[in-house]
């Protein structure tokens, strides 16, 4: 049920969250802790796409300290990034920047390549946000180039769309529309009608 819950957060956050919340009481049924993490951070992943930060939070936590006791590195990195997504949310850019560096060393540390990718273009759109734009290039950077050695279309797209809005916000226009329209095309091609919207 957390893998159909994951595959629902974009396009069905309530249902997401109803799925997750069933897990949950599936996993502790069956004693299952790792799968009770997952339940836990679904849960909070869901919530804060509703809009529910305080509870997102503190159902991140909870997924953060049972990932811990685990001993999940990449349970735990991939919260903690969550984390760092909800102080963002919440307009606490410096403790979603410690957040988002922890993330980014423990998904280096089990060498998760997907999640280091995600880590980078979020922590490029931190430094977006902050005006460092040198640090938000560099990393989308790095952050394209590993999407694209993981043939990660849905991601690589993510990461132009944010090198556009970046050369926007510096005011380079016409390179920036070139990004905007290869963003589109890759949203195109897998079809994600939000991103192609973005874009």
């Amino acid at each position: 049920m957390n893998k159909e819950a994951k595959t629902l957060l974009l396009s069905n956050p309530k249902r997401a969250l109803e799925l997750a919340i069933k897990a949950e009481q599936l996993s502790q049924q069956i004693n299952d802790e790792k799968s009770l993490a997952e339940s836990f951070f679904s849960i909070a992943s869901a919530k804060w796409r509703l809009g529910m930060l305080e509870e997102a939070e503190e159902w991140t936590k909870k997924a953060i300290h049972l990932f811990e006791q685990l001993g999940d590195v990449g349970g735990l990195a991939q919260a903690t990034q969550g984390l760092g997504i909800i102080y963002r949310k919440k307009g606490l850019y410096s403790e979603a920047l410690q957040m988002y560096q922890q993330a980014l060393q423990m998904a280096r540390t089990v060498d998760d390549k997907a999640l280091i990718a995600n880590c980078l273009n979020n922590l490029a759109s931190l430094h977006g946000a902050l005006a460092d734009y040198a640090k938000a290039m560099e990393c989308l950077s790095e952050s394209l180039k590993m999407y694209q050695s993981l043939n990660d279309d849905k991601g690589e797209a993510g990461a132009l769309n944010n090198f556009a809005i970046l050369l926007s916000i510096t005011g380079n226009y016409t390179e920036a529309l070139e990004y905007y329209q290869k963003a589109f095309e890759r949203f195109e091609q897998v079809s994600d009608y939000v991103g192609m919207a973005r874009a």
